[in-house]
């Protein structure tokens, strides 16, 4: 079949067809698909993996840890409790050795053994013996002998029974010690009493003063061997929370945390808490125990480590993981890109048969392959897909020639329907205009006085109303005014109707620059005009009839060969605080004043209120006004 010959329409529609079946462009093939989807999915689960992964390492080494430091500050605790223990044994076994001696009077040998102790354990800073008076009787170095302490805790505690101190400054102790004026020394306190072998009678107290450097001593011992491994920090809390041993910046002030509230409480365990100076930290506790020989002093024993440091095993753990993850990952996406590579083969190569098909530069059908199931199943149906298209094309063809036919005799058809309609819709457009013209016009005449072109007597009166419902809805003020030429009948007498129409268009043209734009100008009668003032302020109405009255008088009628001079009457009436009127008797109160103002010489201004009497006449207007 000759293919150069097919209708472009046709063409177009066959395009469209083959085009289905094309496979996606570079940037949405199945190739990048495929890759994608495996590299999602690696990325994906890697996250997950390293994610649990890191969950596990993080919880399992922050236990190891954790379990360590708890155990560390154990330890550092037994080392206390023991160092405290063998002191007290120290003072215990010198009391029963020198009791005998004591008893006698003898104190040679209590003197060679509190300096024996002092060699013995030099973290002594003071050893002495007391009498039941508390005068110091023997002590190391001759230190305080002489001095009387029966007012120290140590000595009125151990007079009864053995004594454990806590932590403290002692102001003679430290005068003597530290003469060059260097760090105030503290110090522990052990006293036993000295009872007689015989009686059991306390014959005095055997007391020392323990450096408390030895616990710096002792913190040095514990951790300096684990430097390298732990590069941790040891703190020993008293019970009032105040920080006995630790880091310079810490010593001698108040520790309110977690884990000292639980160590004073006697738990041992370990947590994770923020302290004051912003830095997290995983912290091992225990509190030191009694002795069976004594009451323990509840220190609380804290052995704290940075969690940056702590959990930093557990950042490599993850890093490696990620690594992997990644190194995994690239190798599926690469797999996935070949795997899309060997699928997309088959499928490119039917595009470009199918686009040869397209540009007629193959007139065959593709080939049939059978790399997949699924391929050649789709290169059949395209087959037989073009065999259809190419059988229908004479009858597209047929079929074309007949409705282009039709299609130019209906468009012919339908243009002269659309002229035909444009015609009507025009002559309709123009019969509107006309119409609303002539409405308008009706409307004019209707409202307008022929003479002046202001409102006649029938819009003043519907107009009116509708203000004089709005001042009694808005309680709101109002005036009319009403007025005439004077002696206008002598005008027309004396220079014909046309001159006194004149007249009368020449008053209009001076009301309307003497009143305001929302006032209501309207002539009710002959030469008898209204004016309806709304939201008029109790002089406005008297301001405005005066300009008025001042402009007629001082403004002549120019005629070609002379000038009329004329002056107009004028009648207010006011809504005052009464009960709002009705239109009608507004006019026939205002016509009672301009009644008045004929009386009283013409050319003036009198005002009614609506609050006084009606107006009584035969014509239910009032008094007959004078003419003119």
């Amino acid at each position: 079949m000759d293919w150069t010959g097919t209708n472009s329409g046709e063409v177009v529609r066959m395009n469209d067809s083959l085009k289905r079946v094309q496979v996606p462009t570079i940037k949405n093939n199945l190739k990048t698909r495929l890759t994608l989807a495996f590299g999602l999915l690696t990325v994906t689960l890697t996250l997950l993996v390293v994610a649990y992964a890191q969950d596990i390492a993080v919880r399992e080494l922050r236990e190891r840890v954790g379990v360590n430091l708890q155990e560390v500050s154990q330890q550092v605790r037994d080392k206390l409790e023991m160092g405290l223990e063998e002191r007290y044994l120290d003072l215990t076994v010198a009391s029963s050795i020198l009791a005998p001696e004591i008893e006698v009077g003898s104190f040679d040998g209590v003197q060679a053994m509190v300096n024996a102790l002092h060699m013995t354990f030099e973290d002594y800073a003071w050893i002495g013996f007391a009498a039941l008076d508390g005068d110091v009787l023997v002590s190391t170095g001759d230190m305080l002998e002489g001095i009387n302490v029966a007012h120290r805790p140590w000595f009125k505690a151990a007079r009864s029974e053995p004594y454990l101190g806590d932590v403290h400054r002692a102001s003679l102790l430290d005068a003597i010690l530290n003469a060059d004026g260097g760090e105030t020394l503290r110090f522990v306190d052990v006293a036993v009493p000295v009872r007689s072998a015989d009686s059991g009678e306390v014959l005095g107290v055997l007391g020392a003063h323990l450096d408390w450097e030895w616990a710096r001593k002792l913190e040095s011992a514990m951790l300096s061997p684990l430097e390298n491994r732990l590069d941790a920090d040891l703190l020993v809390v008293g019970q009032d929370s105040t920080v006995l041993l630790g880091p310079r910046g810490l010593e001698e002030t108040l520790l309110h945390t977690r884990s000292v509230r639980q160590a004073l409480s006697g738990r041992s365990g370990y947590g994770v808490e923020i302290w004051s100076d912003g830095v997290r930290y995983l912290i091992g506790y225990s509190q030191t125990r009694d002795s069976p020989n004594f009451e323990g002093l509840g220190w609380a024993v804290l052995v704290r480590k940075p969690v940056a440091s702590a959990f930093e095993p557990a950042q490599h753990i993850r890093n490696g993981i990620i690594i992997a993850g990644l190194v995994a990952a690239a190798l599926f996406c690469l797999l996935a890109w070949l795997t899309a590579r060997r699928v997309s083969r088959p499928l490119l190569e039917m595009t470009r048969e199918a686009e040869a098909i397209e540009i007629g530069a193959r007139h065959s059908d593709i080939a049939v392959r059978d790399d997949f199931e699924e391929v050649s199943v789709l290169s059949r149906a395209f087959n037989r897909m073009v065999r259809g298209l190419r059988s229908k094309e004479s009858e597209l063809l047929k079929l074309n020639i007949t409705l282009e036919e039709r299609v130019a005799s209906r468009t012919e058809d339908l243009e002269s329907a659309n002229r035909a309609l444009r015609e009507e819709i025009a002559t309709r457009e123009t019969l509107r205009a006309e119409r609303e013209r002539m409405i308008r016009q009706l409307k004019d005449l209707a409202n307008t006085d022929v003479l002046t072109g202001i409102s006649n007597r029938r819009h003043f009166f519907e107009e009116g109303e509708r203000v004089l419902k709005r001042v009694e809805r808005r309680h709101t003020k109002a005036a009319v005014i009403l007025f005439d030429v004077d002696h206008f009948k002598r005008i027309n007498d004396t220079y014909g109707h046309g001159v006194g129409d004149e007249a009368l268009k020449h008053l209009v043209e001076i009301a309307k620059r003497a009143t305001r734009d929302i006032d209501l100008l309207a002539r009710i009668g002959g030469e008898e005009f209204a004016l309806l003032l709304e939201d008029e302020t109790g002089e406005n109405a008297g301001d405005i009839a005066e300009r008025l009255r001042s402009m007629v008088e001082t403004t002549p009628l120019a005629l070609p060969d002379k000038e009329i001079h004329m002056t107009i009457s004028l009648g207010i009436a006011r809504i005052g605080e009464c009960e709002v009127p009705t239109l009608d008797l507004l006019l026939a109160h205002a016509d009672r004043a301009l009644y008045r103002a004929k009386e009283r010489g013409r050319n003036r201004i009198e005002q009614a209120s609506t609050c006084g009497p009606d107006p009584v006449s035969e014509d239910g207007r009032g008094k007959k006004k004078p003419l003119g």
